[in-house]
This record gives structure tokens, C-alpha cells and sequence, in this order.
């Protein structure tokens, strides 16, 4: 069954907000880097330390 298409993209939103909610939550809120190369490198060890974080628990 095909899903309307403005309930998929509420579904992806949803799902979205869950990850930032989770990883505001464990890691903190806010990312120390001062120019745009430091904070892109910042966030990429953010969301594997998250995916580490899942993996450890399930």
C-alpha cells in the first residue's frame, strides 16, 4: 500500500527530529568549532560517536 506523499515526507520529518532530539540529549546542544571545515568535521565524529552509542546498546 502506497503511502500519500505528504505523509511520507511528515514521516521523514518525524524521523528527523527523533535523531536530533537523541543526539542533542546524549551529546550536548551546541558544536565548539569556529570555521565552517572545523564544525563539518565536528558533526561527522558527532553522528558516528551517535551510531557507535546505538550500537553499543541495542
Amino acid at each position: 500500500m502506497q503511502l500519500p506523499l505528504l505523509f511520507q515526507k511528515f514521516r521523514q520529518r518525524a524521523q528527523v527530529e527523533t535523531l536530533m532530539s537523541m543526539i542533542k540529549r546524549r551529546q550536548g546542544n551546541f558544536i565548539r568549532g569556529k570555521t565552517e571545515p572545523s564544525r563539518d568535521k565536528e558533526l561527522h565524529l558527532i553522528v558516528l560517536t551517535h551510531n557507535v552509542m546505538i550500537l553499543w546498546w541495542a
